[in-house]
């Protein structure tokens, strides 16, 4: 948004295609397009959205809870994203998690 180097690093597990657009060809676009314009409005709303429901939830949901629920959004997702990984997007440590899932499989 203010044109700075990302701080943020992306790495892909899996096969998938990665777009990206420089905020010049983006002004661009919305700017010749009320329909580009849109979608890229929905799109930050979106994000905006996400981050603010992920802050809350990691405030309020127990650890458990919080796994719970990305498995029930997410079932495939212990298939294809390293323990480590959920762990950390969960906000726990790896052995927390481990402790999590073993009590939720017995």
């Amino acid at each position: 948004m203010n044109e700075a180097k990302s701080n943020d690093n992306v790495e892909c597990i899996t096969e998938c295609e990665l777009l990206r657009i420089t905020k010049a060809d983006l002004g661009s676009l919305t700017s010749k397009s009320l329909t580009m314009k849109d979608f890229s409005i929905g799109v930050f709303q979106q994000s905006i959205a996400y981050n603010e429901t992920r802050s809350m939830e990691l405030a309020t949901l127990s650890a458990e809870q919080r796994y719970r629920k990305l498995i029930e959004n997410y079932p495939g997702i212990l298939h294809n994203v390293p323990i480590t990984y959920i762990a950390s997007f969960l906000g726990m440590k790896p052995e927390s998690l481990s402790r999590i899932r073993r009590k939720l499989l017995s």
